[in-house]
């Protein structure tokens, strides 16, 4: 059964005038120049996991100032189109959909970066399952792409956390920790690191100043059990 996902209010746009390129024709995702060219790029993404479904990413518009600022994900499996996740991007996203290993399941979610701004990427993150086969907002995380590395924006943690750091002016960074309950994403805690100037090791505290997390513990026990905490770039399904 196809059906439609939208991560944003949707506004009436219309579609550019070129000619689109086949989807057999469309560069994969990660082939692209990491410099992110003046206009979108479409582009397919092919997962190795087990659905292995194929993703055929298209960007349109123009918004008021004449960017194409809307992204369809047209998911394909054996063939057929299965399913369509559009985003209303806040922000000139050049950049083009990613699929990560989050959940260390055996499948490849699908992370969109929607916004960008000086804090960090913000990025949708849908979720399918074995069991539960049709990718659903799993819901947003901002992190930084740190010079635009495959998988530095939306981290792991060797416990199975999804991790990501954004930051407050040149020295303060806040590095979340989230875990999958069902189909949603819930943030479990989240930390305080401050960068000192001369390149010692930052200071880190819990965060007090945000929405507290699930972890059940102290502002004490969260920086005793998450500064130390190790994160690693998120990859596809191999």
């Amino acid at each position: 059964m196809n059906s439609t996902t939208t991560a944003a209010a949707t506004t009436t746009l219309t579609t550019t005038s070129k000619p689109p390129v086949a989807d057999a024709a469309l560069p994969l995702c990660g082939d692209l120049d990491r410099d992110p060219p003046a206009e979108p790029t479409d582009c397919k993404l092919i997962s190795h996991d087990r659905a292995g479904y194929t993703f055929i990413v298209r960007f349109s518009g123009p918004d008021p100032v004449g960017h194409r600022n809307r992204m369809t994900i047209t998911v394909i499996a054996d063939g057929k189109v299965r399913q369509t996740v559009i985003s209303t991007l806040s922000s000139i996203m050049r950049e083009p959909p990613e699929l990560r290993n989050l959940a260390d399941d055996g499948r490849d979610q699908l992370v969109v970066p929607v916004d960008a701004g000086t804090g960090g990427t913000d990025y949708e993150i849908y979720r399918a399952t074995d069991s539960a086969p049709e990718f659903v907002d799993a819901g947003e995380v901002q992190g930084l792409d740190e010079g635009r590395v495959l998988g530095m924006g939306v981290q792991r943690t060797p416990d199975g956390y999804v991790a990501a750091m954004a930051k407050s002016g040149p020295a303060d960074h806040y590095l979340a920790f989230w875990h999958f309950v069902g189909a949603r994403l819930e943030l479990v805690a989240e930390i305080i690191l401050t960068y000192r100037a001369d390149g010692s090791a930052p200071a880190c505290r819990a965060d007090d100043e945000g929405p507290r997390g699930d972890s059940g513990l102290s502002d004490a026990g969260v920086a005793q059990r998450f500064c130390g905490e190790k994160t690693f770039p998120a990859t596809p399904v191999p």
